[in-house]
């Protein structure tokens, strides 16, 4: 994630965090700037944000390249702690947020990571640049769009039901795997495999009986 912030604001977070007079200029601050600058981003890391580094800056704006994988949930498992991660957004105050396609594995897991991942070129423009109280239901619609609504059937089918039906099927266990699941189909798969390999060797047993007997009246 990008963070962008205006160094106004940044100023006047430390003169907040470290008591210091209004009457403190900027240029004094910048003094001791990576001193307070220090604190700042290790407070950041109680909220789950650490800094990776700078991206691109002019002498009033900066943006910073984030972690936010510290902030999952406890189970770890489930996806983002929203809360802690906004806490530390808004302890910040950046102008912006610009979500990157590596953080989708932080806002979601399983399956719906896959689609979102999938269709990111469709949707990744309306994730730059966000006010922080946009952040989530920006994603929240874009969740809504494109993991869960309906199936867009491929085109065009080869309107041959056994044909179709594998083809899905095919489709459906690639975006298992790329999610990391097993198929909920596989035992079923491998017994029937079995099942097939024991039908297929009685049937050679049977006609090599059969040969044995029969073989010679030919």
């Amino acid at each position: 994630m990008f963070v962008t912030l205006s160094f106004r604001s940044y100023a006047q977070l430390i003169r907040e965090l470290e008591g210091l007079d209004s009457s403190v200029t900027d240029a004094e601050l910048s003094v001791r700037l990576d001193h307070y600058s220090r604190r700042i981003w290790d407070h950041l890391l109680n909220f789950g944000i650490r800094l990776l580094g700078l991206a691109e800056s002019t002498p009033d704006v900066a943006a910073f390249r984030v972690d936010i994988s510290g902030a999952t949930a406890r189970d770890g498992y489930s996806g983002i702690n929203r809360d802690l991660l906004l806490g530390g957004l808004n302890f910040l105050r950046p102008i912006a947020v610009t979500v990157e396609e590596t953080d989708l594995e932080d806002f979601t897991t399983g399956p719906v990571l896959t689609a979102m991942a999938d269709a990111w070129e469709q949707y990744a423009s309306s994730l730059q640049r966000l006010p922080v109280d946009e952040l989530f239901p920006t994603l929240d619609r874009a969740c809504q769009k494109w993991a869960w609504s309906p199936r867009v059937e491929y085109d065009p089918p080869t309107g041959v039901p056994e044909l179709d039906a594998q083809f899905q099927y095919d489709m459906d266990t690639a975006q298992l795997q790329r999610a990391g699941l097993e198929d909920p189909m596989a035992p079923y798969w491998e017994a029937e495999a079995y099942r097939q390999a024991e039908i297929a060797a009685e049937t050679a047993r049977q006609e090599a009986a059969h040969e044995r007997i029969w073989g010679n009246r030919r």
